[in-house]
């Protein structure tokens, strides 16, 4: 691969556009494994969808998984610097690359993959992941970066995902290869160490990706028969997940996040939307929202409904603070009782308070009956009520979201 002569000028003019970019899509973009799930339900094969790889990647509208969000940014970047005098010359610099998980170059799942877009330099790189980090993060050559710290579900610590740029080496040389994780090399990298890597990015067809790699992801089911619960029925889609940014007026003290002008960005919503146990649980910013004096209506109802989940023992003091986690069981409406009007006023309430951190009003409320709907199709019971539900119980569900639309922002 061929890269332009280094300029500074002009790298540094490239990595203020793609910051730009970066910015504006992590504001505009909803990582959604559940809306790429639902949308690709709508098509009967997978040559369907090949058919229509860019609306599949873009999934419904603004949400979307790592592979729209860097297809598009992508595609906005390379367009951006093809029209910017003096940088249309790195436009080939620029591609999208996907990371795989792999045991001695074998791929290990299909379900396990990642996307981003890579802007190769002389120098370096310029790597920009919305999924993980709101602006666009520089990787000396054959050094290393790390990128915004957040706390995935079941962890007691925050974390973070660090990218390493190396040179080829060997009959690889000439190569720059994209890493992901510890301080690993293998072979082919220049000062290798011996040892495999095996979270190397790689450029892909666009539909060999969508095939051997997001609708595997995105249809994956549950094979088990039972959960907690009792008796799921038919096989269960598997957990689905979604990650929102919330941008602050004000600088976050607890949350991490990122200043770009005058905002302040941070992930202000993960959701789990889990199927087997036909429940929501959720992520939000605790001192930076929910405990602020203005938002005390919020938190006396989410206490009150009993959504709160302890941390565990062990959690780090800053990540209480950082966040509060809830636990949303929607099995209640399995049992074929009557719904009170305190339970979906609860459910209401989550669907405001997400509003409230800018995510769509009326989606929270909508994805807990599709869950429902769902659960209640695969032919799910609970311990209270064994045998299935009738279908036309659904139509209670739908409830929700009409309280949710009647009712608007409290």
């Amino acid at each position: 691969m061929q890269f332009p002569p280094s300029n500074p000028a002009l790298e540094a003019r490239l990595f203020e556009i793609a910051n730009e970019i970066a910015f504006e899509q992590s504001k505009k973009l909803i990582w959604n494994s559940f809306a790429v799930w639902e949308y690709m339900n709508t098509f009967n094969s997978v040559a369907d969808i090949t058919t229509l790889q860019d609306q599949v990647i873009a999934g419904k509208a603004c949400m979307t998984h790592c592979l729209g969000m860097a297809f598009m940014v992508t595609g906005l970047l390379q367009a951006n610097i093809h029209g910017t005098p003096g940088l249309s010359q790195y436009t080939d610099s620029v591609e999208l690359v996907v990371r795989i998980t792999s045991k001695n170059g074998v791929v290990t799942t299909d379900r396990d993959f990642h996307a981003a877009t890579l802007i190769h330099l002389e120098t370096g790189a310029i790597v920009i992941d919305t999924v993980r980090h709101p602006l666009a993060v520089k990787i000396p050559i054959n050094s290393s970066a790390s990128v915004m710290k957040c706390v995935d579900f079941g962890s007691t610590h925050f974390e973070c995902a660090t990218y390493r740029y190396y040179k080829g080496a060997g009959p690889d040389a000439g190569r720059r290869i994209l890493l992901e994780g510890d301080e690993w090399f293998c072979d082919g990298v220049e000062g290798s160490k011996g040892k495999l890597f095996n979270d190397v990015y790689v450029s892909f067809d666009m539909a060999a990706v969508i095939r051997d790699l997001a609708m595997p992801a995105a249809m994956f089911v549950l094979k088990a028969n039972h959960s907690r619960l009792g008796n799921t029925g038919n096989n269960l889609p598997g957990r689905k997940y979604i990650y929102h940014n919330t941008i602050f007026e004000y600088e976050p003290q607890s949350l991490p996040a990122c200043k770009y002008g005058n905002e302040w960005i941070a992930t202000g919503i993960t959701m789990m939307v889990d199927f087997k146990n036909c429940a929501i649980t959720m992520q939000i910013p605790n001192e930076d929202f929910l405990a602020r004096p203005q938002n005390e209506q919020f938190k006396k109802a989410v206490e009150n409904a009993g959504f709160i989940q302890k941390h565990d023992n062990d959690t780090d003091n800053s990540v209480k603070a950082a966040i509060v986690l809830l636990h949303i069981k929607l099995h209640f409406l399995l049992n074929g009782c009557s719904v009170s009007a305190d339970d979906l006023e609860a459910i209401s309430t989550v669907d405001v308070m997400c509003a409230e951190l800018g995510f769509p009003l009326g989606e929270f409320a909508r994805i807990a009956a599709t869950v429902v709907e769902t659960c209640t199709a695969a032919g799910m019971t609970t311990p209270a009520r064994p045998e299935a539900v009738d279908p036309c119980w659904a139509t209670v569900i739908l409830r929700l979201a009409y309280l949710t639309k009647i009712d608007g922002r409290r």
